[in-house]
């Protein structure tokens, strides 16, 4: 904290300086103490009150009593928060007197030229927790759907070979089975044991699967730094050969620092939701998944901290397939999320006022992941996979701010590389690790994961 003091107070003083430099162009306010244009300023005025602007500085109005603000007796600047002066007015670089139209008293604070506001930071970095969160949840139930409805693999499931069949993928686990029943076979013609039919083994219903994700982000425009971490826990149950349902909860955990902001924002949050997958064709499934997170944030900017509440609903689908070519597993798929935050408005340690926001957003992509299985012997079988995928973001916010970063419209890929294994015909686990923003101009991602299912 000793570390920011000073460094607020050194820039501080900088802007100081240079606005006394430049002030020479607009009229002298004298009788007054000029305040220098600062993330602390916010001051309560009922006559003038003299403010040096720096090209670039940004005055708000946080309340007022009347319905208006005079810039030295001339230039107005209305009541409502949105409202702002500075460059957009047109501003030079001065020392300006702001009073109150027709008596009363007003709030205002002041944002440096070249930095970034409690909204703008905000905006950013819970668009990122969203998506990412969102992702994870996506690509989970897409992948745990096709593991229990389809011979092939994937991320949480079963491992795939490739049968004597060109259309059909033959899991590991139904590899397993067989080789049981070939070696009961073999007993029962050696008068060894008691015949039996392991092939008529129905496909285990129940599975109990938990993911834990961790996503290292590294952004340009605001100089983000910092990290997420994703652990899921899922139950579902596989109704017929067809159609599976199931649940899930996921907890989250965010700490981000914006070096653009001299600022972080952290929170955590939990996710309940409910998932249903069907099988369309024997190489074809689409799952749906519904769920809702309550989360809490704090937003710290050069030392000025609040604090909020959010509530977040993420729907989102997977159409995904599973066909052999080659000796390998193809598994396109086409995703989509749409995710809906609220946001409560709060107040700030230095009595800044941040208003609610609703954050709508979403992403659809597209690609496919190639498996090479690889059989070792009659014991566990792995499964080696690399990845790539086309992403579109959008989305839309109730409130727009100077943020560097858009969301809006960003076209992107993600690729990645992993490794699957199938300890048994009931335990499967498996490590990946994926880069993602790519080429999307916003910041670049690192994530990586590990996943287990027992089915029962």
């Amino acid at each position: 904290m000793k570390f920011l003091t000073v460094i607020r107070g050194a820039f501080a003083t900088s802007c100081l300086v240079l606005s006394a430099i430049l002030s020479s162009t607009a009229p002298s306010q004298a009788g007054n103490s000029p305040l220098a244009c600062s993330f602390f300023t916010s001051p309560t005025s009922t006559s003038a009150l003299a403010i040096i602007l720096a090209q670039g500085d940004v005055i708000q109005v946080i309340s007022a009593t009347t319905a208006s603000q005079v810039i030295d007796g001339s230039t107005t600047l209305a009541v409502p928060s949105t409202s702002t002066a500075g460059v957009t007015p047109g501003l030079s670089p001065g020392t300006y007197n702001f009073t109150p139209d027709g008596g009363g008293s007003a709030t205002y604070s002041c944002t440096p030229a070249g930095t970034v506001s409690q909204t703008d930071q905000q905006e950013t970095g819970s668009q990122i927790v969203l998506r990412h969160t969102a992702h994870t949840i996506t690509d989970q139930v897409g992948s745990q759907v096709m593991s229990t409805l389809l011979n092939g693999s994937s991320p949480s499931g079963t491992l795939s070979y490739t049968g004597s069949s060109a259309d059909v993928s033959i899991s590991l686990e139904q590899l397993l089975r067989q080789n049981k029943a070939n070696k009961a076979i073999e007993t029962v013609a050696l008068g060894y044991g008691e015949g039996s039919n392991p092939l008529a083994d129905a496909p285990l219903a129940y599975n109990v699967w938990a993911r834990v994700n961790y996503g290292k982000y590294f952004g340009d425009g605001m100089e983000l730094d910092g990290g997420i971490f994703n652990g899921l826990l899922g139950f579902d149950y596989r109704i017929s050969d067809k159609a599976v349902i199931g649940l899930l909860t996921v907890y989250e955990d965010f700490d981000f620092e914006f070096d653009a902001a001299n600022g972080t924002l952290e929170g955590n949050g939990i996710t309940i939701g409910a998932y249903a997958g069907m099988k369309l064709t024997p190489n074809l499934v689409a799952d749906i998944t519904v769920s809702h997170t309550w989360l809490n944030y704090d937003n710290e900017v050069a030392g000025d901290k609040g604090s909020f509440d959010a509530s977040r609903w993420i729907f989102s689908a997977n159409l995904t397939g599973s066909f052999n070519w080659n000796q390998l597993i193809v598994e396109p798929n086409a995703a989509v999320f749409i995710s809906v935050e609220d946001q409560e408005s709060y107040v700030t340690n230095a009595a800044v006022s941040v208003a609610s926001k609703d954050i709508t957003l979403g992403r659809i992509s597209v690609g496919p992941r190639i498996r090479l299985p690889i059989m070792l012997g009659s014991g566990p079988s792995i499964s080696l996979w690399a990845m790539a995928k086309a992403e579109y973001d959008f989305s839309s916010v109730d409130t727009i701010a100077s943020t560097n970063f858009s969301g809006n419209d960003v076209f992107s890929a993600r690729i990645g590389l992993g490794l699957d294994a199938a300890i048994n015909q009931a335990t499967s686990l498996g490590f990946s690790v994926e880069g993602h923003g790519l080429g999307g101009g916003e910041y670049n991602a690192v994530n990586v994961d590990a996943f287990i299912k027992v089915a029962f």
